[in-house]
């Protein structure tokens, strides 16, 4: 399967990678960002926060790896 050499291999990876694009997109980029807390009162973070500056926009990411293996 094409680019499978290339994909990210854990979740750190692809938080990574979505922070490289961001910043080649000229987003500001900020990680594992507090934002609230859970009803059972768990700290909650997110793990990409990107925003455009220029007009103050902001998007929450989260990045979720998961491994499976892939059909022929």
């Amino acid at each position: 399967m094409p680019g499978r050499g290339t994909a990210p291999r854990s979740g750190e990876q692809l938080k990574q990678r979505v922070v490289e694009l961001a910043e080649q997109l000229g987003l500001k980029t900020d990680t594992e960002v507090n934002a609230a807390r859970r009803l059972w009162g768990a700290k909650r973070r997110i793990d990409v926060v990107l925003t455009y500056e220029k007009t103050g926009k902001i998007l929450g990411v989260e990045c979720k790896y998961q491994k499976t293996k892939w059909l022929s």
